[in-house]
This record gives structure tokens, sequence and C-alpha cells, in this order.
């Protein structure tokens, strides 16, 4: 079962081959930035005339030469038939209440926000009195891959009709996997996919600086285990400090995870304090029941330990 309780979109169809090219007019608000420059140049790919906008014109120009796109500075909403929003959670929906009045009837919104309650209630206000599609749509992934097969894209369709589904078929042909959700049920999700794992992240990184270990040298002593910790605390502390911290404060559910994490250490570390490893060994068995149904992970670990044995 699907961990979202949500259904998995599958489809046949492909952006049609039939549509004027005229109706392919793509902007991405905050294109310059890495996420959104990523998008640019996969939509271009799939025949969307693309272009990028953002606060710092300087940037946009660069950035659009670079992926050889359209820089633009003051655009006319008028005259895209996509609009994508690849902002900060906070900002978008303020955004959003700006552009959509703006847009052209059968045009469609869509954001890129990794918290989706404010957003997607923006987008329920305009949904009935306005004639310009709403899909809030959220890639489980960063901007260093080299493509999106086989990668989650959540799915919140609000009043997605004709642009919406030539927008879900873009993901579809590119081999993602659609997963059908609402804003409640994926922040909550999230909270524990994205929440949780920064938050260990954060955690892990700021006693390792405490510890005043050298980094390097404990990789010289490193087991397969702590260099896949390594790697994965690193891809959270070096990539983007600023959207993860956003992320960590915007998103209203994360706040019991961590107090539920913090409950749990305190509780783990009482038991170490008083050397019951008994007690210890019985609790990781606990958690081990709650992961049986996970095994498939484990053979999926074996193949990350495999390669880091290559480095």
């Amino acid at each position: 079962m699907d961990p979202l309780n949500s259904s998995l979109i599958n489809s046949n169809n492909l952006i049609p081959s039939s549509l004027n090219q005229n109706e392919m007019n793509l902007l991405i608000v905050g294109g310059s930035g890495s996420f959104g420059a990523f998008y640019a140049k996969i939509f271009k790919e799939e025949r969307f005339n693309v272009f990028i906008t953002s606060r710092h014109f300087e940037k946009v120009k660069e950035v659009a030469k670079q992926i050889q796109v359209n820089a633009v500075e003051n655009p006319n909403y008028l005259e895209y038939d996509y609009i994508c929003l690849s902002v900060p959670n906070e900002s978008a929906p303020s955004i959003a209440k700006k552009i959509i009045p703006k847009m052209k009837k059968g045009s469609i919104l869509f954001d890129f926000c990794s918290v989706k309650e404010k957003i997607c209630s923006t987008f329920l206000k305009f949904s009935k009195k306005n004639n310009v599609e709403l899909v809030s749509v959220h890639p489980m992934h960063g901007p260093r891959i080299n493509g999106i097969k086989n990668q989650p894209v959540a799915w919140i369709d609000i009043n997605g009709k004709t642009k919406a589904q030539i927008l879900k078929d873009f993901f579809i042909k590119q081999q993602a996997k659609v997963i059908a959700t609402t804003s409640e049920k994926h922040d909550k999700t999230l909270s524990i996919v994205q929440g949780l794992t920064h938050y260990t992240m954060f955690v892990s990184s700021s006693v390792l600086r405490e510890s005043k270990q050298d980094i390097e040298e404990t990789i010289l002593l490193a087991s397969p285990n702590y260099k896949l910790f390594l790697m994965e605390m690193s891809r959270i502390v070096l990539q983007n400090p600023a959207l993860y911290s956003e992320i960590q404060i915007t998103n209203p559910h994360n706040a019991k995870i961590r107090k539920l994490f913090t409950s749990e250490a305190k509780k783990l570390e009482k038991i170490c304090k008083k050397k019951n490893q008994e007690k210890l060994s019985k609790k990781i068995t606990q958690n081990a029941e709650y992961f049986k149904k996970g095994n498939f992970l484990l053979e999926e670990s074996d193949k990350a330990v495999e390669a880091t044995s290559h480095n």
C-alpha cells in the first residue's frame, strides 16, 4: 500500500503531437535557482517554449544563457500557457495571489513547494473565481540528479483540466512516479520523509562538529554504514541550508516529530546511562519488528554499501 494512502497515476498518454506550439509557452518564476533551472532544461527538451524570471535579473540572464532558454525581466502573465512557481514556501502564496488574476483563460499555474497546506489553501480560494487551472506539484528530489525517471512526484489536483493533463503527461513521459494526494496527507507524510530525516542530520552534524573530530580521520576507519551516514548528512548540510531550514520551520507537522525525536533520545540516553544492555537490545528489537515490512530496504542498502566499497 502506498504510504501516502493515495493512488499512483498511470497513463499512456504523452504530450499530444498535434498540440499547437503557440500553446506551449512556459514561465518559471524563480527559474534562475538550481531547481527551477533543472526543470527549465527538462521542459525545454519536451518542446515547451521556456522562459525564466526572478527578482535578480542579472542572474536570470546568466542562467538563461547557460541553459539556452529565454530570460524575462517583467513578464506579462497573459503571454504564458503554463506558469510554474519555483520559489520559497513562504513567498509562494503571495506571489500566486498577484499572478493568478493576471493570467489568461485556460492557462495553468502550478507550484513546486515542499510544504503544501498554505499554497493549496491559496489555490482553493481562486479555484472557483477564476478560469485558470491550478495544480500543486512536489517533485521528491533535488537538482543533483540526471533525470526524473522513477522519482516520486506528489500531485495535488485543485481544478485541473486540459493543461493539467498535459503537465501530468509530461511527468509520465519522463517516467516519474506521479502520486495523487492531498495537502494534509502530503505535509503529514513529509514531516517524516523530510522533517525527521533532515532534523536527524541537523542534530548529527552538530554532534560531529561539537565532538571536534576530524572528518577525514573518521573516514579512514569508516564502516560502510558510517560512510552512508556521512553521505546522507553531506547532502543535507552542503546543498541548500536555507531551503532545508525553511522546510523544517514551515511544515507545521514537523514540531510533533521533533518533540518525539527528543523524547526518544532522552529515553535511550537514560537506558545507556544505566548501562542496561538488555533493555537497549529490547528497544532495538521492538524497532526491528516495526521495520519487518521494510526488508527490501535492507537489500537496497546492500547495493549502496557495495557502491561505497569502490570509493
